[in-house]
C-alpha cells in the first residue's frame, strides 16, 4: 500500500518542482531532495513483505501523506488569493487590498512551510538509513512474480473467468439444487412456502439459488418472480419498490416512487392474491429483516407461491420456515468435491510438466488449509494458477506468517483469512492499493467497470506508462483483468460482447479489506443511521501523537436524514485531510437537503475525488468549486440538479465530471477551462434526441477521451462539430439532435478521430444524415448507433471490420439490411430499432452473420415475415423482438438455430406469442422465453 502512496506523491513532487518553482523558491532544493530519496524507497517498498519491516513501512506512508498535506495546504492557500473574479468599480479596491493582506500571510506561509519541509526532510533521511537495519539493498526485483507487463504478455481473456465461474457453479451442487427444485415446484400446499438454505458465508448459497431461480423448469413455472438482496444493513423502501418493479413491470416508476413503504407492502400483499410467484430474499442477517418482509406475503397462498431464503444463522432460518416450510443446510464440500474445484483453475494454464501425482500432493496440503469452502479454493487456486509448482511449497510455508493475526482472529474463518491474506500479499504493489479500494462500495454492490476504472486513475493507483498505446482507464480494466483471474473480484455481469460490465467482491472478501484498508489509513467504511452519535473513530490528523489521516471515506446513510445528516455534520470539521469522499444514499422520494450538503461539504478542501451519484441533491452545491484538486466529480442522477455555476471553471485539475441524468441542459462557457478534462457525461435519458449544449471553443479540451450526451441543435452547432475534428483524442463520441447543415461537417471531423470505438449520433427530428460524406471511417469503431434517415446504407460501413455492435433507428430503410450486414466479421449485436426498416421481410442467408450473438427487432411497423436459412447466424444467443405488430408468426426455420437460449418479447401480437410456446415444445428446442 505504502508503494502507490509514494508513487503519487513523487507525481505531486515532480508537478511542484516544474511549475511552482516560484511559489517554493525557497526549498525548491529540499523537495528535489526529498523527491530523490523517494525514488529510492519507491523500488525497496515494491520487494518488501518481511514481517520485521512493517514498522519501517508504516514510517514511509506516514510521511508521504504528511509531505502531500503541507504541500497541498500550501498551495491551496496561495491560490486562495486569486480566485476573486470581479474586476470593476468598488470590488477592483476591495480585491487589491485583499491581495496585499494575501501577500504578506504568504510570507509568513512560506517561511513556515520551509521550516516544516526541512524538517521532513531530516526524518526522511532518518528513515531511509534504517534500511540498513533491515538489510534492505536496492534490487532489480520488483516484487510478485505477476506484473502489469506480465498480464500484457499472456493477454488473458476475461470470458476464460466468466466459463470458470460458470463450472464452479456446478461443482457439488447438483444434488442440493434438484433437491430445492424439487420442493419449489410441488403445488400439494394451502400456504405459501418457505425454504430456508442456511450456511456459513462462503459456502455458495447464493450461488446455488441462483442456478436454481435460472432454471427453465422455475422459470416456466413461476409467472411472477423477484430476487433482493437484502444484506446487514438496508433500506425497506428502496428493495419493497424493487419487489414491485420485478412483480408487476406494467406498473410505472412514477407510480412506485410515490408511495410510502406501507402502501407497497399492502399492494404486494393484495396483487399477489391467487397468483403463483417465487420470491428470494438473499442473504437476510436477523429476524427484524424477516419480519419486515413477511407479512408482505398472503400465508393463506394456494397457488404452490414459494419463498427462498438465505442466511448464515440457523435460528433465523428457523423463524423463516416456522410451521410451513423447509431448511436446508449446506455443507462444506467434501475431498472430492474440493479437488474438482481447485484443479479446475490451479491446473488450467498447464504451468509445468509436473506429474499429476507430484501436483495433487502439493495441492492436498492447500485443500486442508481450506477445509472444504469453495471461497477459500477458488481464491487459493487463482494464486496458484499463477505460480509455478515449484513455488507451491514455499507458498504453503508462508501461509500462516503473511497473516494479519488481527484479523483472523476476530473471525472463525481462520483459515480463509489466511487464504485471502496470501493472495493479497502476492500482489504486485500497484494491484494492492486497487484492490483494497474495492471496500469503499456498500455490501452486497454491483460495482459498473467504468467507475471503478475512473476512479482508479483519479485516485493515482494507475500508473503512467508512456510507451503502452492504451489510456489510462484502458490500462485500469487490465488490473481488473488480473483481479477477476486470482479469484480476488467476481464478475458480476458481462455485455453480450463478452466483457466483464460489472464487477463484485464477496461479502467475507469486503469483509477482510475493510479491515485491512482501515490499518493502512487508506480507507474507513462507515454506516450512519439512527442509532450513531459520535463517530470517534474518524479523528482529525496529528502526526506528532500518532493520529493519522483519513484519506478515503465511504458512508452509507440510513434511517431518518434530519438524524444522520446532524451526525454527519458534526463530525465532519475534524476529516479536513480527507482525499477522497463517497456518500451512498437511501431512497427516501424526498431531496437531500441543500443547507446539509453546503455546510457538510465546505469542510472538505483537499478532495480529489467526490460521488455524490443518487444522492438527491435539490441544486449544485456551491462548495463545489472551490475544490481545487479534485479530479473527479459524480452527480449522477441528480435528476433535480438543472445548473452549472460558472465557477466551475475554477476545477482545473478535474478529470471526469459525470452530470448524466440530470436536467442540465447547457453548461457554462468557464468549462473550457478544465484542460485535464478526460470524461464528460452529459447524456438524459433519452440520449437520442435530449442532450447538453457546450459553448463554442470545446476544441481547448484536447484532452477528452469520452464525450457523451452534446445536443447539436443550436445556431452555432456548425462551429461545435467542425471543432470536435481536433479532440484527436477521443474513445467515445455521443450526439443528438444533429441539424441537417451541419452532418456533413460531423461525419468529416469523425473522420479524424483515429482512436474512435464508440460512436452515437443522432438527427434532429429524424430528419437525414448526411453519412457518406465519411468516406474513410476510423478502423477503431467497435460501436455505432445512426438515429436519422438513411436512402440507403453507407458504403462505408462494410469497411467497419472491427465493428461489433451496431444499431439503427429511424432509418427508414426501404431494402432489406441484411444482405449487406451479414457479411460484418466481428458483429455480435445488431439492433434495428424504430421504423429503420420499412419493408415487409427479413431474410437471413445461410453462412450470414459468423459471429452475431444478439438480434434486436424493435418497433418495426411493418414487418411480417422472419426468415432464418440453416447456417445462419450460428452462434445466435438471443433474439428479442419488441411492438412488431404485424409479425404475427415465428421467424420461418427458427429451428436451425441451435445456439438459441433465450427469447424475449414485448407487446407482440398474442398468435406470436402462442406460437413461440407451441414451437419449442414440439421441436424439443427450448430457450428461456421472457416478456419483459
Amino acid at each position: 500500500m505504502a508503494e502507490s502512496v509514494v508513487a503519487f506523491l513523487l507525481e505531486k513532487l515532480v508537478l511542484v518542482v516544474d511549475q511552482e518553482v516560484e511559489l517554493l523558491k525557497g526549498v525548491r532544493n529540499e523537495i528535489n531532495q526529498m523527491k530523490d530519496e523517494f525514488q529510492s524507497i519507491k523500488a525497496l517498498l515494491r520487494r518488501c513483505r518481511r514481517k520485521g519491516v512493517k514498522e519501517w513501512v508504516e514510517q514511509v506512508r506516514d510521511v508521504a501523506y504528511e509531505i502531500e498535506d503541507v504541500l497541498d495546504e500550501f498551495i491551496l492557500s496561495h491560490q486562495t488569493g486569486h480566485t476573486d473574479t470581479d474586476t470593476h468599480g468598488r470590488g477592483s479596491f476591495v480585491r487589491f487590498i485583499a491581495n496585499v493582506i494575501h501577500l504578506f500571510t504568504c510570507f509568513e506561509v512560506e517561511h513556515e512551510i520551509g521550516t516544516h519541509i526541512k524538517d521532513i526532510r531530516i526524518r526522511i533521511q532518518e528513515i531511509s538509513n534504517r534500511r540498513q537495519r533491515y538489510n534492505l539493498i536496492n534490487s532489480v526485483e520488483l516484487g510478485s512474480t505477476s506484473s502489469i507487463v506480465k498480464l500484457n504478455n499472456t493477454k488473458h481473456d476475461p470470458r476464460e473467468d466468466a466459463l470458470f465461474l460458470e463450472e464452479f457453479q456446478l461443482v457439488g451442487i447438483d444434488g442440493p439444487r434438484e433437491e430445492i427444485t424439487g420442493y419449489l415446484l410441488k403445488t400439494d400446499r394451502t400456504t405459501l412456502g418457505v425454504v430456508a438454505i442456511v450456511g456459513e458465508g462462503g459456502l455458495g448459497k447464493t450461488t446455488l439459488v441462483k442456478k436454481v431461480y435460472d432454471s427453465p423448469k422455475v422459470e416456466g413455472h413461476f409467472p411472477h418472480r423477484a430476487w433482493i438482496t437484502v444484506s446487514q444493513t438496508f433500506d425497506a423502501k428502496s428493495l419493497f419498490e424493487s419487489l414491485v418493479k420485478q412483480l408487476f413491470p406494467e406498473l410505472e416508476g412514477a407510480e412506485r416512487e410515490t408511495m410510502e413503504l406501507i402502501e407497497l407492502k399492502q399492494m404486494l400483499n393484495v396483487n399477489l392474491r391467487g397468483k403463483r410467484y417465487v420470491v428470494v430474499l438473499d442473504d437476510i442477517w436477523n429476524l427484524d429483516a424477516w419480519r419486515e418482509f413477511k407479512n408482505a406475503f398472503a400465508i393463506d397462498n394456494n397457488s404452490g407461491s414459494k419463498i427462498i431464503v438465505t442466511t448464515r444463522y440457523k435460528s433465523v432460518a428457523n423463524t423463516c420456515i416456522q410451521d410451513y416450510g423447509n431448511i436446508y443446510s449446506l455443507q462444506r464440500l467434501n475431498f472430492e468435491d474440493s479437488w474438482k474445484l481447485f484443479s479446475k483453475k490451479a491446473f488450467k494454464l498447464n504451468i509445468e510438466n509436473a506429474s499429476e501425482q507430484v501436483l495433487k500432493n502439493r495441492s492436498v496440503k492447500f485443500l486442508k488449509k481450506c477445509d472444504g469452502l469453495p471461497l477459500a479454493i477458488v481464491a487459493i487456486s487463482g494464486l496458484l494458477s499463477m505460480k509455478q509448482s515449484s513455488e507451491w511449497d514455499k507458498i504453503y510455508q508462508n501461509l500462516g506468517s503473511l497473516m494479519d493475526t488481527s484479523i483472523a482472529s476476530q473471525s472463525q474463518l481462520e483459515d480463509l483469512y489466511l487464504v485471502i491474506s496470501l493472495s493479497y500479499n502476492d500482489l504486485p504493489y500497484h494491484l494492492k492499493s486497487c484492490f483494497l479500494y474495492l471496500c469503499i462500495f456498500p455490501e452486497d454492490y454491483s460495482i459498473k467497470c467504468p467507475r471503478l476504472f475512473q476512479l482508479w486513475v483519479a485516485e493515482g493507483f494507475v500508473e503512467r506508462r508512456q510507451h503502452m498505446d492504451m489510456t489510462m482507464e484502458e490500462l485500469a480494466s487490465l488490473y481488473l483483468d488480473e483481479l477477476i483471474q486470482r479469484s480476488l473480484v467476481q464478475i458480476d455481469s458481462m455485455d453480450t460482447r463478452r466483457r466483464v460490465r460489472s464487477c463484485r467482491i464477496h461479502d467475507l472478501v469486503r469483509e477482510f479489506i475493510i479491515v485491512k484498508a482501515r490499518d493502512q489509513y487508506l480507507a474507513t467504511v462507515i454506516t450512519v443511521g439512527e442509532d450513531h452519535g459520535e463517530l470517534p473513530f474518524l479523528s482529525g490528523t496529528d502526526y506528532s501523537t500518532g493520529r493519522r489521516p483519513q484519506r478515503q471515506l465511504s458512508i452509507s446513510c440510513s434511517g431518518r436524514q434530519d438524524t444522520w445528516t446532524k451526525v454527519l455534520t458534526e463530525n465532519s470539521r475534524s476529516l479536513s485531510h480527507l482525499r477522497s469522499l463517497f456518500l451512498f444514499m437511501p431512497y427516501t422520494g424526498t431531496h437531500l437537503v441543500h443547507s446539509f450538503s453546503t455546510a457538510f461539504l465546505s469542510n472538505f478542501k483537499l478532495l480529489r475525488v467526490l460521488n455524490l451519484q443518487d444522492a438527491g441533491l435539490e441544486e449544485f452545491p456551491n462548495p463545489i468549486v472551490d475544490l481545487f484538486y479534485l479530479r473527479y466529480l459524480s452527480l449522477r442522477r441528480n435528476i433535480a440538479i438543472s445548473h452549472v455555476p460558472s465557477l466551475v471553471g475554477k476545477l482545473i485539475h478535474l478529470e471526469t465530471l459525470d452530470l448524466k441524468i440530470t436536467q442540465v441542459y447547457q453548461l457554462p462557457v468557464e468549462i473550457l477551462n478544465l484542460s485535464h478534462l478526460r470524461n464528460l457525461f452529459i447524456e438524459h435519458f433519452h440520449a437520442l434526441y435530449q442532450g447538453v449544449k457546450l459553448p463554442a471553443g470545446i476544441h481547448n479540451l484536447a484532452t477528452l477521451e469520452k464525450l457523451v450526451g452534446v445536443d447539436a441543435d443550436d445556431k452555432e452547432s456548425g462551429v461545435l462539430v467542425k471543432e470536435l475534428g481536433m479532440l484527436t483524442q477521443l474513445r467515445k463520441l455521443g450526439i443528438c439532435n444533429l441539424r441537417d447543415e451541419d452532418g456533413t461537417q460531423l461525419f468529416a471531423s469523425v473522420q479524424k478521430m483515429k482512436y474512435l470505438h464508440s460512436f452515437r449520433v443522432s438527427s434532429k427530428s429524424k430528419r437525414f444524415l448526411h453519412s457518406n460524406s465519411l468516406s474513410s471511417p476510423p478502423v477503431s469503431l467497435k460501436y455505432l448507433h445512426m438515429g436519422g434517415t438513411l436512402d440507403e446504407l453507407p458504403g462505408w460501413i462494410l469497411s467497419l471490420q472491427n465493428l461489433e455492435e451496431l444499431h439503427l433507428s429511424y432509418s427508414g430503410l426501404k431494402n432489406d439490411p441484411i444482405e449487406v450486414l451479414q457479411v460484418l466479421p466481428n458483429l455480435m449485436i445488431l439492433g434495428l430499432h424504430y421504423g429503420s426498416f420499412d419493408g415487409e421481410e427479413l431474410s437471413f442467408a445461410k453462412g450470414g452473420f459468423a459471429r452475431l450473438k444478439m438480434l434486436l427487432l424493435w418497433r418495426l411497423d411493418n414487418l411480417n415475415r422472419v426468415k432464418v436459412e440453416e447456417g445462419a447466424m450460428p452462434v445466435v444467443e438471443c433474439i428479442k423482438f419488441s411492438h412488431c405488430y404485424r409479425l404475427k408468426e415465428l421467424p420461418l426455420r427458427l429451428e436451425h438455430l441451435t445456439t438459441l437460449n433465450e427469447i424475449e418479447h414485448r407487446s407482440m401480437p398474442q398468435s406470436f406469442i402462442d406460437g413461440l410456446h407451441e414451437h419449442c415444445w414440439k421441436t424439443g428446442h427450448l430457450p428461456r422465453i421472457v416478456r419483459y
